[in-house]
Protein backbone atom coordinates (compact mmCIF):
# COMPACT_ATOMS: atom_id res chain seq x y z
CA UNK A 1 0.00 0.00 0.00
CA UNK A 2 1.10 3.61 -0.37
CA UNK A 3 3.43 2.29 -3.22
CA UNK A 4 5.92 1.92 -0.80
CA UNK A 5 8.79 -1.17 -1.61
CA UNK A 6 8.54 -4.45 -0.83
CA UNK A 7 10.50 -7.72 -1.02
CA UNK A 8 8.79 -11.14 -0.62
CA UNK A 9 10.37 -14.72 -0.74
CA UNK A 10 8.98 -17.87 -0.62
CA UNK A 11 10.13 -20.94 0.88
CA UNK A 12 6.95 -22.95 0.03
CA UNK A 13 7.70 -26.23 -1.82
CA UNK A 14 4.11 -26.82 -2.83
CA UNK A 15 1.18 -24.71 -4.49
CA UNK A 16 -0.40 -22.30 -4.17
CA UNK A 17 2.61 -20.32 -3.67
CA UNK A 18 3.05 -16.98 -2.89
CA UNK A 19 4.71 -16.85 -6.18
CA UNK A 20 2.27 -17.73 -7.63
CA UNK A 21 -0.24 -14.29 -6.27
CA UNK A 22 2.50 -11.86 -6.61
CA UNK A 23 5.23 -12.84 -9.25
CA UNK A 24 6.07 -9.25 -9.66
CA UNK A 25 7.38 -8.94 -6.02
CA UNK A 26 8.54 -12.43 -4.72
CA UNK A 27 11.65 -14.56 -5.14
CA UNK A 28 11.67 -18.41 -4.65
CA UNK A 29 14.44 -19.37 -2.42
CA UNK A 30 15.87 -22.69 -1.17
CA UNK A 31 17.61 -22.78 2.22
CA UNK A 32 18.69 -26.61 1.92
CA UNK A 33 21.96 -25.86 1.84
CA UNK A 34 24.63 -23.38 3.11
CA UNK A 35 24.74 -21.55 0.10
CA UNK A 36 21.11 -20.52 -0.31
CA UNK A 37 20.76 -20.03 3.35
CA UNK A 38 23.66 -17.71 3.07
CA UNK A 39 22.07 -16.06 -0.12
CA UNK A 40 18.58 -15.57 1.57
CA UNK A 41 19.39 -14.34 5.34
CA UNK A 42 21.87 -11.94 3.75
CA UNK A 43 19.47 -10.77 1.22
CA UNK A 44 16.63 -10.03 4.53
CA UNK A 45 19.47 -8.15 6.10
CA UNK A 46 20.36 -6.27 3.31
CA UNK A 47 20.85 -2.20 3.53
CA UNK A 48 17.22 -1.13 1.77
CA UNK A 49 13.94 0.53 2.33
CA UNK A 50 10.68 -1.55 2.14
CA UNK A 51 9.09 -4.25 4.33
CA UNK A 52 10.31 -8.11 3.11
CA UNK A 53 7.99 -10.58 3.63
CA UNK A 54 8.63 -14.32 4.26
CA UNK A 55 5.90 -17.18 3.41
CA UNK A 56 7.42 -20.42 5.49
CA UNK A 57 5.05 -23.58 4.42
CA UNK A 58 4.99 -26.09 7.12
CA UNK A 59 7.67 -28.46 5.47
CA UNK A 60 10.53 -25.75 5.60
CA UNK A 61 8.72 -24.50 8.90
CA UNK A 62 11.17 -26.37 11.18
CA UNK A 63 14.58 -25.81 9.34
CA UNK A 64 14.18 -21.98 9.02
CA UNK A 65 13.29 -21.23 12.40
CA UNK A 66 16.26 -23.61 13.45
CA UNK A 67 18.45 -21.24 11.34
CA UNK A 68 17.23 -18.25 12.24
CA UNK A 69 17.48 -18.98 16.02
CA UNK A 70 21.53 -20.49 15.26
CA UNK A 71 22.28 -17.17 13.44
CA UNK A 72 20.47 -14.77 15.70
CA UNK A 73 18.23 -13.53 13.07
CA UNK A 74 16.24 -11.43 15.06
CA UNK A 75 18.70 -9.74 17.29
CA UNK A 76 20.52 -8.89 13.88
CA UNK A 77 17.75 -7.37 12.28
CA UNK A 78 17.13 -5.32 14.92
CA UNK A 79 20.15 -3.97 14.65
CA UNK A 80 19.44 -2.91 11.29
CA UNK A 81 16.40 -1.32 12.54
CA UNK A 82 14.31 -4.00 11.22
CA UNK A 83 11.19 -5.03 13.64
CA UNK A 84 10.26 -8.59 12.46
CA UNK A 85 6.34 -9.67 13.20
CA UNK A 86 5.71 -13.28 13.16
CA UNK A 87 2.15 -14.16 11.77
CA UNK A 88 1.83 -17.39 12.93
CA UNK A 89 -1.27 -19.26 11.24
CA UNK A 90 -3.02 -21.23 13.62
CA UNK A 91 -4.72 -24.30 12.07
CA UNK A 92 -6.61 -27.52 13.58
CA UNK A 93 -3.44 -29.06 13.87
CA UNK A 94 -3.21 -30.30 17.73
CA UNK A 95 0.42 -29.28 17.43
CA UNK A 96 -0.30 -25.71 16.77
CA UNK A 97 -0.57 -24.70 20.24
CA UNK A 98 2.73 -26.26 21.27
CA UNK A 99 4.79 -24.69 18.11
CA UNK A 100 3.63 -21.38 18.81
CA UNK A 101 4.44 -22.21 22.50
CA UNK A 102 8.15 -22.98 20.83
CA UNK A 103 8.27 -20.05 18.65
CA UNK A 104 7.45 -17.54 21.76
CA UNK A 105 9.95 -19.19 23.97
CA UNK A 106 12.77 -18.99 21.30
CA UNK A 107 12.42 -15.73 20.18
CA UNK A 108 10.64 -13.84 22.74
CA UNK A 109 11.83 -10.40 21.33
CA UNK A 110 10.01 -10.91 18.71
CA UNK A 111 6.49 -9.63 17.60
CA UNK A 112 4.52 -12.65 17.39
CA UNK A 113 1.11 -12.36 16.19
CA UNK A 114 -1.50 -15.37 15.57
CA UNK A 115 -3.63 -15.22 12.78
CA UNK A 116 -7.27 -16.88 13.25
CA UNK A 117 -9.15 -18.22 10.30
CA UNK A 118 -12.29 -18.44 11.84
CA UNK A 119 -13.27 -21.26 9.40
CA UNK A 120 -10.85 -23.50 11.09
CA UNK A 121 -10.49 -21.67 14.40
CA UNK A 122 -8.59 -22.84 17.53
CA UNK A 123 -7.19 -21.79 20.82
CA UNK A 124 -3.87 -20.61 22.05
CA UNK A 125 -3.43 -20.26 25.90
CA UNK A 126 -2.36 -16.59 26.38
CA UNK A 127 0.64 -18.08 29.32
CA UNK A 128 3.07 -18.28 26.42
CA UNK A 129 2.33 -14.61 25.05
CA UNK A 130 4.51 -12.01 27.53
CA UNK A 131 2.52 -9.56 30.01
CA UNK A 132 3.67 -6.41 27.30
CA UNK A 133 2.35 -7.95 24.11
CA UNK A 134 -0.79 -8.92 25.95
CA UNK A 135 -1.70 -5.16 25.23
CA UNK A 136 -1.43 -5.69 21.50
CA UNK A 137 -4.43 -7.36 19.80
CA UNK A 138 -4.63 -10.85 21.01
CA UNK A 139 -4.73 -12.25 17.53
CA UNK A 140 -5.63 -11.19 13.64
CA UNK A 141 -8.91 -12.30 13.23
CA UNK A 142 -9.82 -13.97 9.01
CA UNK A 143 -13.53 -13.55 9.28
CA UNK A 144 -15.64 -15.97 7.40
CA UNK A 145 -16.16 -15.04 3.60
CA UNK A 146 -19.59 -14.65 1.84
CA UNK A 147 -19.67 -17.29 -1.52
CA UNK A 148 -19.05 -14.06 -3.48
CA UNK A 149 -16.52 -12.62 -2.06
CA UNK A 150 -14.28 -16.07 -1.31
CA UNK A 151 -14.86 -17.15 -5.15
CA UNK A 152 -13.19 -13.33 -5.81
CA UNK A 153 -10.41 -13.87 -3.87
CA UNK A 154 -9.74 -17.62 -4.70
CA UNK A 155 -8.58 -16.10 -8.14
CA UNK A 156 -4.80 -16.97 -8.47
CA UNK A 157 -4.30 -13.37 -10.43
CA UNK A 158 -6.54 -11.55 -7.34
CA UNK A 159 -4.62 -8.59 -5.56
CA UNK A 160 -5.77 -6.99 -2.05
CA UNK A 161 -3.31 -3.57 -3.54
CA UNK A 162 -5.14 -3.86 -6.81
CA UNK A 163 -8.19 -4.36 -5.26
CA UNK A 164 -7.43 -1.60 -2.80
CA UNK A 165 -7.17 0.66 -5.37
CA UNK A 166 -10.60 0.12 -7.89
CA UNK A 167 -12.74 -1.73 -5.93
CA UNK A 168 -14.50 -4.19 -8.78
CA UNK A 169 -17.73 -2.88 -10.04
CA UNK A 170 -19.66 -6.09 -9.91
CA UNK A 171 -19.24 -6.26 -5.89
CA UNK A 172 -21.16 -5.11 -3.88
CA UNK A 173 -20.37 -2.99 -0.61
CA UNK A 174 -22.08 -5.11 1.66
Amino acid sequence: LGDRPVAAFDLCDEGPQLADYLPQFTTIADINDIRGQMAFFERLIAENEGAKIIDVSHRIFKNFFTIAQKISLFEEARRHCIEPLILFVIDADPKSPEVYATIRRWFPEASLLPVRNMAKTIAISTRDTPPKARTAPASLEVPLLSFSLRALIDRQNFSLSEFWRAKPANLPDA
